[in-house]
């Protein structure tokens, strides 16, 4: 009797560990299964994410190129302001030479040329001013058009900062067409504000710019 009982409940005994032993197999067998799955999607999603920064990155890039132009261009024209000849002290074969290598159409070319030789100098500074103004309207538009087109890349905060920098370009801009569609050039007072946003507030905005760009891809403290 005590032999049977022994028989059975070693073959029991020698089933279960089989058994646990399948079990584990299995287990272990399931478990590298989810284990690689997930291993798997992670990995495609590491790809998603770095396509995605590297296309927001791209974007980011161009868009600091147009930026960059349409703040360069502001500061030299506008800030600085074209080079402007003095007629007075030239001699006239030199100054009809002056106006015809200009940029401005014929009409403001004839305008300069039959002026006297004491307004021919105030009138220049009116049609550079125009001229300036033009170069940098179609590099704020540039910019301008490209955020609005390519704004659901850019992270919010970002974009934001790139509104700013377009914002403060136009409120100078806004400035200075008053002054051209009156052909007058601006009064100190105006010329001081249009200086200081393009010397410090603008700078200042870039600055910040830089500092939000630097925290979204390098974690870098603002």
């Amino acid at each position: 009797m005590m032999s049977d009982f022994y028989s059975g409940f070693l073959r029991d005994l020698g089933g279960l560990a089989v058994l646990v032993t399948v079990l584990g197999f299995l287990f272990k067998y399931l478990l590298d299964h989810q284990f690689s799955k997930v291993q798997t999607q992670m990995s495609r999603f590491s790809d998603i994410l770095s396509r995605r920064n590297e296309r927001e990155f791209a974007v980011i890039e161009r868009a600091i190129e147009l930026m960059m132009v349409a703040v360069g261009v502001a500061q030299q024209r506008i800030g600085q302001g074209g080079p402007v000849p003095s007629f007075q002290v030239m001699q006239e074969t030199d100054a009809l030479a002056k106006i015809e290598a200009s940029a401005f159409p014929e009409e403001q070319k004839a305008n300069l040329r039959s002026a006297d030789i004491v307004d021919r100098d105030r009138l220049y500074c009116v049609y550079e001013q125009a001229w300036s103004f033009r170069i940098c309207n179609d590099a704020c538009v540039d910019f301008e058009n490209y955020l609005s087109i390519k704004q659901i890349f850019f992270q919010p905060a970002i974009f934001g900062a790139l509104r700013t920098v377009e914002k403060e370009l136009n409120h100078v801009l806004t400035l200075v067409k008053t002054h051209v569609s009156t052909q007058q050039l601006p009064v100190f007072g105006i010329q001081t504000e249009i200086q200081l946003f393009l010397d410090v507030s603008l700078n200042r905005r870039i600055d910040e710019l830089g500092s939000i760009i630097r925290q979204r891809f390098w974690g870098e403290e603002k």
